[in-house]
């Protein structure tokens, strides 16, 4: 069995890093995001006359080319600053989703400010900032933070203090500085001390799900980028796009899609098509599950089997929220492994299924009362397939139609 292609001369790839997820273009696809970048430019055109930026917030859902706006911006500031004598300019990224507190976020952010010097668990908050300082003043001229998915991190009201007040934190005084930051949730400023709350949201650019022409569009673009010439169909495209459009605009999807896509096209005829888009959606669907179910308790993987009784065993299309609670105490009684929780708990796990994706539910009301109904995001293969591993070591025991469903 042949596991690689080795005929160079057949690769759909020209540039399949230009497909990953930290990859930043020159440029944003067409105008696709010239009115959201003009407003950040605006924002940070006090540093080209030597006054300090303003701090931006920007915020829009995942996908919607928040990063990648923020660092082309970054980098045509960087360049063009080079041509005006006596400016000068610095930026530092740090990525708040790697993080989860405001501590590790400041020591990521001190470790950039000092690459000679390794800022390890041990040291005091109150150190680590000193450490930002420090490092923030020896930087050339005027000095931007850009922060990723700060909605991410807990605790971070020291750090931006700091950050946010420069002309008037003795730490940093003197130095002209502003605060870039993303979000996909607005209203964690609700949790952040009035101080830093009047500071960090005075200028907000906001960034719309992309969508389906934006999406054909971003596309196009990397595809000129990422493969051979005549490698890839405009349908596939265009599938990729509507694809994306159902996931909420996300473009970071539809480029997973593309590049899936092509890993598939290597191993065939070479060519992308709307077969290995539909292929590489699927083998996405099934990895994502996964990935999501695997780090649930047991308990909630119970709630998920119980939901997925009613859809294939019972037939019932959009289980209601009662229907779930009675058919998981059933499925609860049979396991051995688990103690069967409240009513109230099974809502909340099945609001984290939809928190997380796997399920959506819509909120019906009559005379009669309020329900919700819940219907799955994927099919249900997937669902099922996560579910393997519990029913196999007798963590989970469905009713009999499923378990054949599940090992068929």
């Amino acid at each position: 069995m042949k596991l690689f292609n080795t005929d160079t001369e057949t690769q759909v790839f020209r540039n399949r890093d230009s497909l990953q997820d930290d990859y930043v273009p020159d440029e944003l696809a067409g105008d696709t995001r010239d009115d959201e970048m003009q407003q950040l430019a605006t924002a940070l055109q006090p540093i080209i006359t030597g006054d300090q930026p303003d701090n931006v917030l920007v915020r829009g859902p995942n996908g919607s080319g928040k990063t990648a706006a923020v660092r082309v911006v970054l980098n045509i500031l960087d360049y063009e600053i080079e041509s005006i004598e006596g400016v000068n300019f610095s930026y530092v990224i740090v990525n708040g989703s790697q993080h989860n507190t405001g501590y590790q976020l400041t020591r990521d952010l001190a470790n950039k400010l000092h690459p000679d010097t390794d800022f390890r668990q041990g040291h005091s908050y109150s150190a680590l900032l000193n450490a930002v300082a420090e490092g923030i003043k020896d930087l050339d001229g005027a000095v931007v933070v850009a922060i990723d998915e700060l909605s991410d991190i807990d605790d971070v009201d020291k750090l931006l203090y700091l950050l946010t007040r420069s002309s008037s934190n003795d730490a940093l005084a003197g130095k002209q500085m502003g605060v870039v930051a993303t979000t996909t949730d607005a209203s964690f400023k609700n949790e952040l001390s009035p101080h830093v709350k009047s500071t960090i949201g005075k200028r907000t650019v906001k960034f719309d799900a992309y969508t389906s022409n934006q999406l054909r569009e971003v596309l196009n673009h990397r595809v000129e980028k990422a493969f051979a010439e005549g490698s890839v169909d405009e349908s596939a495209i265009s599938l990729c796009a509507a694809l994306a459009t159902q996931q909420g605009g996300d473009a970071r999807f539809a480029l997973d899609l593309l590049k899936y896509g092509g890993d598939i096209a290597n191993r065939g005829d070479g060519r992308v098509t709307e077969t290995e888009i539909n292929q590489a959606n699927d083998m996405w669907a099934r990895e994502h599950v996964d990935s999501i179910v695997s780090d649930f308790s047991l308990k909630e993987r119970q709630v998920l089997c119980a939901y997925m009784e009613l859809r294939e065993v019972a037939d019932v299309t959009s289980p209601r929220t009662a229907q779930i609670v009675r058919r998981y105490q059933t499925l609860a009684g049979r396991s051995k492994s688990a103690e069967v929780v409240s009513d109230r708990t099974v809502a909340r796990y099945l609001q984290s299924l939809v928190d997380e994706g796997l399920l959506r539910s819509t909120l019906h009301q009559d005379k009669e009362g309020t329900w919700r109904e819940y219907e799955p995001a994927f099919d249900s293969i997937h669902y099922l397939d996560a579910l393997r591993s519990d029913v196999d070591r007798d963590k989970i025991a469905p009713h009999e139609d499923l378990v054949s469903m599940i090992k068929q």
